[in-house]
């Protein structure tokens, strides 16, 4: 069964990072451009936040909230969700749904090694299941039942 760090490995460790004094509406523009749904915050080679667009939609209906002034440092999230690189797909999916989260930072030891997305936990564990149903499937072929049956009557 796959491992966070093994779907990290296949569809790349890069984590977009920007600075503690980036504008907001720099960092949408990265994650636009980019096309994902979170962005890290780094200082001094540290992750210390990150932000999604679910804390845009949070704060957007705030009334002073300008996404052209504001820091990502003061309306990033500091305290998220993490998952070990030896978590297995399943374990990442009752995590997502333990934390309500979309995003999971994967850690090794102390250190984070990526961020994975309940759809590339969907994905991975869609294609677990798909690998399931092949070996099923060619263990119970007419075929193999066939001759397992001429092979008992002899």
């Amino acid at each position: 069964m796959k491992t966070a760090q093994e779907i990290i490995n296949e569809k790349g460790s890069e984590m977009v990072c920007v600075s503690p004094d980036t504008i907001l509406i720099e960092a949408i523009q990265i994650m636009v451009d980019k096309r994902i749904g979170s962005i890290l915050v780094r200082q001094g080679g540290e992750i210390i936040g990150k932000w999604t667009e679910g804390d845009l939609l949070e704060r957007i209906v705030v009334s002073d909230f300008d996404i052209h002034q504001v820091k990502i440092e003061d309306v990033m999230t500091r305290d998220f969700p993490t998952a070990p690189h030896t978590a297995t797909v399943f374990s990442l999916m009752d995590r997502f749904l333990e934390t309500r989260t979309r995003h999971l930072m994967i850690k090794r030891g102390e250190k984070y090694i990526g961020i994975l997305s309940i759809g590339d936990a969907v994905r991975a564990c869609l294609k677990e299941k798909d690998h399931e149903l092949e070996v099923l499937s060619s263990q119970a072929s007419w075929e193999y039942y066939e001759e397992w049956r001429s092979k008992k009557i002899k």
